[in-house]
């Protein structure tokens, strides 16, 4: 039972539950825990959300990853469009251009909005149009809201 209980915890009224019997744990009800405990928990905690959010851009980059959906990204750095555009621009049957829009609304790279019978697409943030131009140059531009490195600066001087 002891290896159950946060290291560092303090019974306060030495009170404990046993869970149901169908769940094989035993939970500590009134607790306090030590300073130490706390800094390793909210660490743990900055871990776990950095874990997230590269899991979260790891989704974005797999999403742009395939040839169908860079080139329907790219016709969506150019403006908004409805789905038969897109389809158009990226050169691909409506259907096909659909289920790769729904793989970028999933991911986040992409918006929609339903106007009548069109469903309208946008990128879902200004700064994608601006990291692909940088992608495309080979070099940091500044257009992906970064500021452009500064102009090396010859050896000779």
């Amino acid at each position: 039972m002891a290896g159950m209980i946060p290291q560092g915890a303090v019974p306060v009224k030495g009170v404990f539950h046993h869970a149901p019997l169908d769940v094989p744990s035993v939970i500590l009800i009134n607790f306090k825990t030590t300073k130490e405990h706390q800094e390793v928990c909210m660490t743990q905690a900055a871990q776990d959300g950095a874990a997230r959010a590269n899991e979260r851009e790891a989704e974005v980059f797999k999403a742009i990853g395939n040839p169908t959906r860079l080139a329907i990204v790219k016709a969506l750095a150019k403006g908004e469009r409805c789905g038969c555009q897109v389809a158009e621009a990226a050169g691909a049957d409506v259907s096909t251009v659909s289920l790769h829009l729904t793989r970028l609304r999933h991911a986040g790279v992409v918006t929609r909005e339903q106007r009548g019978k069109n469903a309208w697409y946008r990128l879902s943030s200004p700064q994608m149009a601006g990291m692909l131009r940088c992608i495309s140059s080979g070099r940091c531009c500044g257009s992906c809201g970064s500021p452009a490195p500064a102009p090396a600066v010859p050896a000779s001087l």
